[in-house]
């Protein structure tokens, strides 16, 4: 079973984070709360981390190439998207 601090986000740099932040408009905090639409933050979080290896790379165009169980699994929160509706809202 794999342990919390292999997830992606414990591996992100501050600037890292508040890039992922400003872009999706919601904090990470809000990634505990199951009333607050997720799938952009999650999709920011992966982005960011992708970026790390295409620095060309828009969000826009990740957006559009990943599903929301590719994003989760890229940041090591599978079980995340079991979650979470097509709008990225608590199920």
């Amino acid at each position: 079973m794999a342990e919390q601090s292999s997830h992606i986000i414990d591996q992100l740099t501050a600037a890292e984070m508040s890039i992922a932040e400003r872009t999706a408009g919601l904090s990470v905090a809000t990634l505990e709360d199951p009333n607050f639409p997720k799938v952009d933050l999650l999709g920011a979080l992966g982005w960011v981390y992708a970026k790390r290896s295409d620095l060309t790379l828009s969000f826009k165009a990740y957006m559009e190439t990943h599903t929301l169980t590719q994003i989760t699994e890229e940041l090591g929160l599978a079980d995340v998207d079991d979650d979470v509706d097509a709008e990225g809202k608590a199920a």
